[in-house]
């Protein structure tokens, strides 16, 4: 087992890496795919400027979704995975 320190020391070390993979992968030290990578706030715009901007199979600007997924619909009723359009934490 390890001691509180160096449960610490570990704990660090690995936020550390993760800040580092979203400033490598996107520029600002936020979740990876969060909307506040390019935008002001977490949410971006809303979802009728995501549909626009993010929708489709040939997006005007790609962004995280399209890790996965190569198309994103603009209903976003029909999301994958129950997105909720919140922040994560």
């Amino acid at each position: 087992m390890c001691t509180e320190a160096e449960g610490k020391k570990i704990i660090f070390k690995v936020i550390k890496k993760i800040l580092d993979q979203a400033l490598q992968y996107q520029g600002k030290a936020v979740s990876i795919g969060s909307c506040a990578a390019c935008h002001p706030n977490s949410k971006g715009e809303g979802t009728n400027e995501y549909g626009e901007v993010h929708g489709g199979s040939n997006p005007e600007t790609y962004n995280a979704c399209f890790i996965c997924h190569t198309s994103v619909n603009t209903d976003t009723t029909k999301w994958p995975y129950g997105f909720q359009w919140k922040q994560r934490p």
